[in-house]
């Protein structure tokens, strides 16, 4: 049985924690806040193992390998729980992402709107932005389905 120290390991070398900000019309801003943690790795027993030890979790084909994938705020709250205190490289990126989750749980409860992003006050959203430029330096690539966070930038600082 694996445990939750190797899977933080684990999680230090072939883990990503992100905070992207997607393009989404419906949204107050045209802008969705996609919290996510994924592990990958070339091989599926390893993956299902991780998710079957934790409880929790997707486990998906993508390209050449496999990916173990949280998105929802309940899976994303339980492993930065379990491996905040673990992690060693990754340990900035699961206190962004905490954060993230209660900048999104708060607005989301006061509004009664959907999580994710549908009605973040403007507030919010310049505090998301930051975070996600952080994280996007602390990770050191862009994604290749990434939005120039200059648009949002933009949008914020224009009286809506």
């Amino acid at each position: 049985m694996l445990s939750l120290d190797w899977i933080a390991g684990f999680f230090d070398g072939e883990g990503s924690a992100s905070v992207r900000i997607a393009n989404n019309k419906t949204c107050k801003y045209g802008f969705q806040v996609l919290p996510e943690i994924t592990i990958g790795q070339k091989t599926r027993p390893i993956i299902e193992a991780i998710r079957d030890r934790l409880g929790f979790g997707h486990v998906y084909r993508m390209g050449g390998g496999w990916q173990f994938v949280l998105h929802s705020r309940i899976d994303i709250g339980r492993f930065v729980l379990l491996m905040r205190k673990r992690s060693v490289l990754k340990k900035r990126q699961l206190v962004l992402l905490a954060r993230t989750m209660r900048h999104l749980e708060r607005d989301a409860t006061s509004a009664g709107a959907r999580f994710r992003g549908a009605c973040l006050s403007k507030g919010t959203m310049r505090e998301l932005l930051l975070i996600a430029r952080e994280m996007r330096t602390l990770n050191r690539k862009r994604h290749r389905h990434t939005v120039d966070l200059s648009r949002l930038e933009i949008k914020l600082k224009s009286p809506l």
